[in-house]
């Protein structure tokens, strides 16, 4: 997808988890049926919508849930420093 290449594939685990059926790929069990109508899907499509997931929105997006959930926490981190005696 991410070279702009539409994907046809069985609608099974894997590609229904990647594939926007109708933009980036055609899903069915007669996989020639998949074959033909992803043919027919705009190229562009499938370059612009990974994008939209690109693995620096993803990082920043954990980065903001750790550093908010770790501060919202009723009890300590054990990598908080202040809660940890680090002479020993």
């Amino acid at each position: 997808m991410a070279c702009g290449l539409p994907v046809a594939a069985y609608p099974v685990t894997g590609p229904k988890d990647i594939i926007k059926e109708g933009m980036t790929g055609a899903m069915s069990e007669n996989l020639e049926l998949a074959t033909n109508k992803a043919l027919t899907l705009n190229s562009h499509n499938c370059i612009d919508y990974p994008q939209q997931s690109s693995w620096a929105k993803v990082t920043k997006t954990s980065a903001n849930q750790l550093h908010n959930g770790r501060h919202s926490s009723p009890r300590p981190s054990l990598f908080d420093h202040e809660y940890m005696d680090l002479r020993t």
